[in-house]
């Protein structure tokens, strides 16, 4: 089934917020994680009252959250396929379809 011209620009335009939306979820992510691991010391002061566990938990829970939201919305708008790990796709693997 051939696209219409309409059908295609919002193709482009719902990829275009699901890229959006994919870097407002992994950078900030990416920024604490490497703020944890550049003040390891003074984080370690701060948390010196909480149980090691509770943090680990937390952590586990947070990485669990990032990457089922990231597979959720990484998606192609046509067919719904997983886009893999490539942040800039110009084609969908799956169906084709053209993103951007």
């Amino acid at each position: 089934m051939e696209l219409t011209e309409e059908q295609k620009q919002e193709i482009k335009q719902k990829f275009k917020v699901r890229r959006t939306r994919q870097m407002f979820i992994s950078l900030p992510f990416v920024a604490v994680m490497l703020g944890f691991i550049a003040f390891e010391d003074q984080m370690a002061a701060l948390s010196a009252d909480i149980p090691e566990q509770v943090l680990g938990i937390g952590f586990f829970v947070a990485v669990l959250a990032v990457l089922g939201l990231s597979f959720r919305n990484w998606r192609c708008p046509q067919c719904d396929g997983y886009l893999g790990k490539n942040i800039n796709p110009k084609f969908c693997s799956k169906c084709g379809a053209a993103l951007q």
